[in-house]
């Protein structure tokens, strides 16, 4: 460490000190209070965090007004004296930088690093999942996050790179789906004959949800992107909403609804209003006649599946995530790295800032341009 960094913090270490035990500082709370104070955490996600400049040293400190004055003098002391003797901050580089162990991002990462791109995968958490945590106590298994998906051709193919086809387990879809509502549960409708027997849903609430699907509404937002919670309640009402879409929305998802664009989250229920106008149910027929006429490919070692269907692991969803750590090994995945910020770097690229349990850590993506679009820039020039 260079010998002016270290007179500086040494300082700062020593005011710190002096007012952290002054009289006016030090406070202790009575024992009353100190049994009702529960400790907080605070995880911030990169969209939020993405700014101009790289967050100070002290970024992560407690605001002055917080009702512990000694437990955010005693916090700032504790991350001075870990830079203090941590070391300079380790900086590594790969040319992909993937963010979230979910389904999507161990996903990706698996088969960029099977295409032989130089990939690392953080994880905030102590585990790869993210939001996606299967648990079992020995006899029961539970999912704390998403509980199922639905089977679609890419996802069967990703289930048999990664050898997880003999795992893969199919709900019967002839079963109903259920929905608990205040202490009861009621069975989906299976089809047309079981709506008039449906009474999750109010008399008002049916009608809304009736007049909706038949293209009685106000048309989309021209200038917003709409979240699943708005476009629901757009088309179908608040009370379907709330009793139907929200359960499975979060079953799914582990999102909130009302942050999901509903573009990217049900792109396939969003497309039904794009097909027939501003209802869904002509966007539906005009859909069973598209799938009619486009069926997916029918490939032999993919797991068979019916339409409807739900599907899951037999150790739980976290099993992809699991498998995709053990399959790139410890050097290109991450757990414990919180994502801080991420920045443009100066001679390209861009840089993320992860706090760990080892410290700062700074991982610098490189910028692939000469490989791909500088090499067409090129081809065309020779073709001139």
């Amino acid at each position: 460490m260079p010998a002016i960094r270290r007179s500086l913090v040494l300082g700062l270490s020593a005011a710190l000190l002096s007012l952290l035990f002054s009289t006016d500082a030090f406070h202790m709370p009575s024992p009353a209070l100190r049994r009702s104070t529960r400790p907080t955490t605070t995880v911030s996600t990169a969209s939020s965090q993405r700014t101009n400049s790289l967050p100070s040293l002290y970024a992560s400190a407690p605001s002055p007004t917080s009702s512990s004055p000694s437990a955010s003098f005693g916090q700032v002391l504790g991350e001075i004296l870990q830079d203090l003797f941590a070391g300079p901050e380790k900086v590594e580089e790969t040319d992909v930088l993937v963010v979230g162990s979910g389904i999507s991002g161990s996903t990706t990462a698996f088969y960029l690093n099977k295409a032989g791109v130089k990939c690392l995968l953080t994880e905030a958490k102590p585990v790869v999942g993210g939001n996606v945590i299967s648990k079992t106590d020995g006899q029961f298994l539970w999912e704390e996050g998403p509980n199922s998906f639905q089977p679609t051709y890419p996802l069967m193919q990703a289930t048999v790179d990664m050898g997880l086809a003999n795992d893969l387990v199919l709900a019967d879809a002839t079963l109903p789906r259920f929905v608990y509502w205040k202490e009861k549960l009621y069975a989906l409708p299976g089809g047309l004959s079981d709506i008039p027997f449906f009474n999750l849903l109010s008399i008002p609430g049916r009608i809304r949800a009736g007049l909706g699907a038949l293209g009685f509404i106000r048309g989309p937002p021209k200038d917003k992107e709409e979240s699943v919670k708005e476009f629901v309640t757009r088309h179908l009402g608040a009370e379907t909403f709330e009793r139907i879409i929200d359960p499975f929305v979060s079953g799914v998802y582990a999102g909130d609804p009302s942050k999901l664009s509903m573009k990217a989250a049900l792109k396939k229920v969003k497309r039904l209003e794009e097909l027939g106008g501003r209802g869904i149910l002509d966007g539906a027929l005009l859909r069973i006649q598209e799938i009619k006429r486009t069926k997916p490919p029918v490939v032999p070692e993919h797991p068979v599946y019916k339409g409807g269907q739900l599907g899951s692991f037999k150790n739980g969803l976290q099993s992809m995530p699991l498998a995709v750590a053990k399959i790139m090994g410890k050097d290109k995945v991450r757990v414990s790295y919180k994502l801080l910020n991420v920045v443009k770097g100066k001679a390209g690229g861009y840089e993320a800032l992860f706090q760990t349990p080892q410290g700062r850590r700074r991982v610098k993506c490189k910028v692939r341009r000469n490989r791909w679009e500088g090499g067409r820039e090129e081809e065309r020039g020779r073709r001139q």
